[in-house]
């Protein structure tokens, strides 16, 4: 059985923008943020929900304190990404061959967020591979994915959604 990951860049374009952080943040290093408001400052993250569109990955832990710089690892819509598949029934959060080009929603739990095989109402996820280290049937697999432009904050040339 495989370890349950945390979202990570395999290869691709990114970009690296400091963003202030939004009002009591708890988000670690490596968790999936958003912008959650705009202010007279500029844009302050926050943590992303499952249902929220997606900036990047947070290349910081919050400190607690509202407007405190943070760097953001941006997701680009060419970005291949890496993370664990999920199912609510852990004997079926397995990967398949059948996961390739198939698109998936996504789901964030405590400090990690996770491809969603189970639910495909929101669809912002394409699978473009299965990790090779992880065998064909792994429990908690690793798949290679890419996020849909329509549910990315930030458009290439600077423009924030």
């Amino acid at each position: 059985m495989s370890n349950q990951y945390k979202i990570s860049v395999k290869e691709g374009p990114t970009k690296i923008m400091k963003f202030g952080e939004g009002v009591s943040q708890t988000f670690k290093a490596g968790d999936i943020v958003k912008i959650g408001a705009t202010t007279s400052g500029g844009y302050v993250i926050a943590a992303a929900s499952s249902d929220a569109k997606l900036l990047g990955i947070a290349l910081g832990d919050a400190s607690g304190t509202t407007a405190t710089s943070i760097l953001v690892l941006v997701i680009l819509q060419d970005t291949e990404l890496v993370s664990s598949v999920y199912h609510s029934t852990a004997a079926s959060a397995i990967t398949a061959q059948t996961q390739v080009g198939a698109t998936y929603d996504l789901i964030i739990g405590t400090h990690a967020g996770y491809i969603d095989i189970e639910h495909t109402a929101d669809n912002i996820f394409t699978v473009v591979e299965l990790i090779p280290d992880d065998a064909i049937g792994t429990v908690y697999g690793r798949v290679g994915f890419t996020v849909k432009g329509s549910a990315l904050q930030y458009y290439g040339a600077g423009t924030l959604d």
